[in-house]
């Protein structure tokens, strides 16, 4: 049989070629007397310029097999390959890619702009003959970043398709998820909700109604190429509400070379019945190569799961998303277009209006979740609807001096409806919330500096805000506007190829005004909040509107360090940070319940800037049979606006049944906590992994522990990697939670639920399909049908958790 062949195109990543830029004219070479090179003087890695011919391997041939093989060369310094060594590859590979490998050329390392010998690492990426073959030099971004920081890549978000963000990140340690009482859900990083974790999507702070224990991140996670979750404090970079975490959402990036490519999902669940289907298409014409398209979209529905022993009524939900991006780039400047829509249609558990035995009044919650369970499909009151629409223009520039200027414009509108089941008067929603964003992002970097033998890089940025809410129906919350400017700069200094250190420093200003009209500010002056003199002091009238300022300023700073040695096997960061968040309108204004609000909770319009000071060491191992990280944190959060039963009113009666009470209250809290991953063999045929966090929070004024703060949680796993064509891997998981014992009971409703343990499997291998290849997985969750509660979740209140599911998952990559 004759040999198949395909070529392979060779790409680098951006942050290569940022570092091996040439030094600019003004940059002084290091003097150490003629030709001479400073010992200390970093290494600039090679850099990737020519291919290879990649031939797939004959006897791979019927298989069809997809693999990716790591392969690190030597370079001398002529730009050559010296030596070749496969870090990973299955063995059918091995020999092709050794030999591939033979064929690169590069630009020599250099140090101190001399050339020197060094190392590069390339992935050949195998698939069958016709398919595009990429080689991609790695840089390891996790590593790099003093915060703790992991990335969930494509195949790690495939594995998880169908399901929401929250779920989707809280494969991370130290990720939990929340929820409410719909079949949706939020993440909490360390025990840091929503509303102080920052969303970036696509370079865009992610803006929406997020108040609501049930108001989950309107980000697609099909859309995204890569997740990259950094825990702790980031304001310095990334601005206000980065006081838990970031979420970096990122889109694979678009095609580079003529032809058409995408990826199909098809996923399928048996409790809460479910099916979804995605598809993502991306296309470069053959006559204009500067131009690249993408289109992409996905659809699932999905009925009421069932706990143990009931179905969680009228929790189904609908939802489906669709995206476009066009990109025109030349080598100096690109321009990128891109535009989604999310869309949710969701019930609410008809046990948390319906019932308050838990409290002492009415039918238990599985009394009214078993009167609905035949219903499996059917969305009824109460329920939301939600969209966003985001619209986004980026630009980027390379000027001749090496600087790096990108801008980004985005338009966000979020629209959020809730409909009560008690109708009052009319059919439409009760509460209806219209979010209007624009923003305006930019950031200048300039060109790579050489030091007395060091290398700096970094830049500064700035970026505005304007957001309006318009609200319609039930008194909840007033209209108001906000106008946030922020400006930033940040550098990073490596030494050595061994040390690196970053810092960044930020300033913040956020502006909010209310229009309370008639019923808002009688609810307000009815409650004490506001009185005649506080009017006349800080407010106006305005068109029959009561206009009432607000405003605040937060600084934002960064010092952190990483030590890479033995070969970048041993990893040390350092990273010591502050982050400010300015109080949401809920947190001043709210008075008052919602259907994905589930509690009746008071506001307060006294809060201040909530800024935490955190420190945070991470240690981390890389070698051929084990990779392991492990994180220790503390933070001190001044001003921390505290949302938790209210001890002197637990229980409010209702129009619509008797609810808890919470209650809004600035605290200074304390956060200490530790997470992790261990995983032995992580290459071998069996391998095992434990990864947990533990996290606690204390009010510092009283001693006591907080509520709502996750459990101490941990998991063990077992894979089973054969060497067999199809690559196939099962992996079994049991993850142990404890009992929530810290808070006090009479800070709480209800005592915490107890601990439990869940059992997991998944199994996912590869088949032939034609010149493509199939990828297809069955993964089994809560296989003992466990009954459990979490802690963390005020659903914990009504009903237990779903029970046994299993879900199929089918992939084809074309």
């Amino acid at each position: 049989m004759a040999l198949w062949s395909s070529r392979c195109r060779i790409a680098w990543l951006a942050s290569v070629v940022l570092a091996t830029m040439a030094a600019p004219a003004w940059a002084k070479a290091p003097e150490s007397g003629g030709l001479q090179i400073e010992d200390r003087a970093p290494v600039v890695p090679p850099e990737l310029l020519g291919g290879a011919t990649l031939r797939y391997p004959e006897e791979a041939i019927e298989s069809g097999l997809h693999a990716d093989v790591v392969v690190q060369v030597g370079v001398d310094t002529q730009g050559r390959v010296t030596d070749v060594t496969v870090l990973e590859s299955p063995d059918i590979f091995r020999k092709e890619a050794s030999r591939a490998a033979q064929e690169l050329s590069f630009s020599p390392a250099t140090r101190g702009g001399i050339p020197v010998a060094g190392t590069a690492v390339v992935t050949f990426h195998f698939a069958p003959p016709e398919l595009q073959e990429i080689v991609v030099v790695g840089v390891d971004e996790d590593r790099r970043d003093p915060h703790a920081s992991t990335t969930l890549r494509a195949e790690d978000l495939d594995r998880l398709a169908g399901q929401d963000t929250a779920e989707v990140v809280a494969s991370v340690p130290g990720v939990e998820v929340s929820r409410g009482n719909a079949a949706t859900s939020k993440p909490i990083i360390r025990g840091q909700t929503e509303r102080r974790i920052l969303i970036l999507h696509d370079g865009v702070r992610h803006e929406s109604q997020k108040w609501g224990p049930d108001h989950a991140p309107e980000v697609d996670p099909f859309s995204a190429g890569s997740i990259r979750v950094v825990k702790g404090a980031a304001g310095a970079r990334y601005g206000p509400d980065a006081i838990g975490g970031v979420l970096l959402v990122n889109p694979p990036p678009l095609r580079g070379a003529p032809g058409v490519e995408g990826k199909a999902l098809v996923t399928g669940s048996l409790n809460g019945p479910s099916a979804y289907a995605a598809l993502r298409v991306d296309a470069v014409p053959a006559k204009e190569e500067r131009l690249a398209f993408r289109v992409e979209g996905n659809f699932k529905r999905a009925g009421s799961p069932r706990s143990p022993d009931y179905v969680l009524g009228n929790t189904a939900l609908t939802t489906w998303n669709v995206g476009a991006m066009m990109r025109y780039g030349t080598d100096q400047t690109s321009v990128r277009f891109s535009y989604s829509h999310y869309s949710l249609l969701a019930g609410v558990f008809y046990g948390v209006r319906s019932s308050a035995k838990v409290f002492g009044i009415g039918p238990l919650p599985e009394e009214i979740a078993r009167w609905n369970a035949s219903e499996r499909f059917f969305i009824d009151r109460p329920k939301q609807d939600v969209t966003h629409d985001r619209a986004t223009v980026h630009v980027q520039h390379t000027t001749a001096g090496g600087f790096n200027l990108e801008g980004i414009y985005a338009f966000q509108y979020n629209r959020r409806q809730e409909f009560e089941n008690i109708q009052f008067a009319f059919e439409g929603p009760e509460f209806d919330f219209s979010l209007f964003t624009n923003s305006l992002d930019l950031v200048a970097k300039h060109p790579t500096v050489f030091l007395g033998g060091s290398t700096l890089t970094g830049g500064v940025g700035i970026q505005g805000l304007t957001q309006t809410n318009l609200y319609n129906g039930s008194t909840l919350l007033p209209n108001y506007w906000t106008v946030q400017g922020g400006l930033y700069a940040f550098e990073r200094i490596e030494p050595g190829p061994e040390w690196a250190f970053e810092a960044g420093a930020r300033v913040d200003h956020v502006r909010r005004t209310a229009l309370f009209d008639g019923p808002d500010l009688a609810r307000q002056m009815a409650d004490g909040r506001l009185d005649d003199a506080r009017i006349e002091e800080t407010c106006r009238d305005g068109n029959f509107r009561t206009i009432c300022p607000d405003s605040w300023s937060a600084a934002s700073a960064s010092l952190g360090g990483v030590w890479q040695g033995f070969d970048d096997q041993l990893a040390i960061k350092v990273d010591l940070s502050s982050a400010s968040r300015v109080p949401s309108a809920d947190e001043q204004y709210l008075i008052g319940t919602a259907p994905t609000f589930p509690v009746w909770a008071i506001g307060d319009l006294d809060f201040g800037v909530e800024t935490t000071l955190q420190a945070q060491a991470t240690l981390g191992v890389k070698v051929p049979w084990f990779e392991g990280e492990v994180s220790g944190f503390a933070s001190r959060v001044n001003q921390y606006i505290y949302f938790a039963p209210d001890r002197e009113r637990p229980i409010r009666n209702t129009l619509v049944g008797s609810i808890p009470q919470y209650r809004y209250t600035p605290i200074t809290a304390a956060f200490v906590g530790a997470d992790g991953v261990l995983e032995f063999g992580p290459r071998s045929p069996v391998g095992f992994e434990f990864s947990g966090a533990l996290v606690r929070a204390t009010d510092l004024d009283t001693g006591e522990f907080l509520v709502g703060i996750p459990a101490n949680r941990g998991r063990a796993t077992v894979h089973v990697r054969p060497p067999t064509v199809g690559s196939p891997k099962l992996s079994v998981s049991v993850d142990g939670v404890a009992r929530q014992n810290g808070p006090p009971l009479e800070a709480d409703l209800l005592p915490p639920p107890p601990g439990y343990v869940l059992l997991s499997a998944s199994l996912e291998t590869e088949f032939p399909l034609g010149r493509r290849v199939m990828t297809l997985a069955v993964d089994g969750f809560n296989l003992l049908n466990t009954r459990y509660r979490e802690y963390a979740s005020l659903l914990r209140y009504y009903a237990d958790f779903p029970g046994r599911d299993l879900r199929l998952r089918v992939g084809v990559r074309f």
